[in-house]
């Protein structure tokens, strides 16, 4: 008994090693199985039985302590991998149609994705910069002369305006079906100084889809279209680099519990109950439920990082006045002509255009779904391409008699 005991002990100790290392990946929150069944691991094991001393013996435990540590890191590797194309911290390149190319993960901590050059090379631009360029509101609390004294923004972006400039001739459409639905950018998530290396960290947070070929004959050693009942599998993929392009597991002990993870173990699983209803709802609708989680993780990272000791007096006066595109879609609902008010013909949804670039996202019933900021090119690049048309004035009617009584709250406190 005092034996079984102490294998007992054993196992206990290691099954808990792999736990904690699982629970610090950056990327730990994507170890699960298309089933829902726990995530398990298999390491092969070799101990030392033969009656050599003490010192060689410890030698030799010790190397097989370092043998087992790099498997567990490989086998962790390994389930993250749940697509062949799709690798955690990596952006699909579809100019050299692979995951793991120079190309596919930014160069440095600031840099985030903003998306595909026209030959199909993904685009990766310092946040603070990229912001400015997008004539973002909040973009100069990014500018703080001290760490302490730079602030926090977030950034949604969806799958349609980071795929506008990808020339269908360069996109992949041999390999494995990948689909970015959206993203939000976050930064600055602080790192502990460490000699000259920055401080700053950015990072981006993509939903994005898979699908593998099926496995139907077109013809002999020809891979089959994917099937039409394959629902696609998606996951929250968590894109950064630490200073000279070095992977974010290695940046563990300069950012301490990673501070996006809770919000990452959240979203993964509102997406696991999306994945599952596919076959229940138009693809519209599942679009809508994934920006509405884009929405969300913005938000509970914001929550997390933005103290009022972190804000600058200006972003201070904003946060009191509860400058939100989300709390003020009412309030743009109100104060908007009709021919702001369109109809997008991808979703089937009401696109409410307020002021500052912020477009409100309402289903033809009145819920509303999400607010997103798009830059004055993004939302004429949609009118053009005939995504956004005015919407019929029932449609308008319909959507402003939904919304009255807290649309006359909010006038007569404006």
């Amino acid at each position: 008994m005092g034996i079984d005991a102490e294998i007992r002990r054993a196992i206990e100790l290691l099954t808990q090693v792999a736990q904690e290392r699982m629970h610090r990946h950056p990327q730990g929150h994507l170890l699960r199985t298309p089933d829902g069944k726990r995530p398990t691991i298999d390491l092969g094991i070799r101990l030392p039985l033969d009656g050599r001393d003490r010192d060689d013996q410890r030698s030799e435990i010790d190397t097989l302590a370092g043998r087992v540590a790099d498997e567990l890191d490989r086998e962790l590797a390994a389930l993250l991998a749940h697509h062949a194309a799709l690798r955690p911290g990596h952006v699909y390149c579809h100019r050299c149609r692979a995951a793991d190319c120079p190309h596919s993960r930014p160069s440095g901590p600031r840099q985030v994705f903003t998306g595909y050059a026209s030959t199909g090379a993904p685009r990766f631009e310092d946040l603070a910069q990229w912001l400015l360029a997008c004539q973002h509101d909040r973009a100069g609390v990014l500018y703080g002369e001290r760490a302490s004294e730079q602030g926090f923004v977030t950034q949604v972006s969806t799958g349609e305006e980071l795929t506008a400039d990808l020339v269908a001739a360069f996109e992949d459409r041999r390999g494995p079906d990948i689909r970015i639905h959206g993203q939000v950018v976050a930064g600055w998530f602080p790192l502990r100084p460490q000699g000259q290396l920055g401080r700053e960290l950015a990072l981006s947070l993509q939903v994005v889809s898979s699908r593998k070929p099926g496995k139907g004959k077109v013809g002999k050693g020809k891979p089959g279209k994917p099937s039409k009942d394959r629902h696609r599998r998606l996951s929250l993929n968590i894109i950064g680099a630490g200073p000279d392009g070095a992977p974010l597991a290695t940046l563990e002990e300069r950012l301490g519990a990673m501070p996006w993870m809770a919000a990452a173990k959240w979203a993964q699983s509102v997406l696991g109950s999306i994945e599952q209803a596919q076959a229940r709802h138009k693809p519209a609708h599942l679009q809508a439920r994934i920006e509405g989680v884009l929405g969300a993780i913005a938000g509970r990272l914001e929550q997390g990082r933005r103290g009022s000791s972190r804000r600058t007096k200006h972003a201070e006066d904003r946060h009191q006045e509860g400058d939100r595109p989300t709390r003020l879609a009412v309030a743009d609902l109100v104060k908007v002509p009709d021919e702001r008010i369109l109809h997008d013909t991808l979703r089937d949804t009401l696109i409410v255009l307020g002021a500052r670039n912020r477009a409100h996202v309402f289903a033809r019933a009145g819920k509303h779904v999400t607010s997103i900021r798009y830059t004055p090119e993004a939302i004429e690049r949609k009118k053009t391409a005939g995504r956004w048309r005015q919407a019929d004035l029932a449609a308008i009617t319909k959507l402003r008699k939904a919304h009255q009584t807290a649309a006359e709250g909010a006038e007569a406190a404006g």
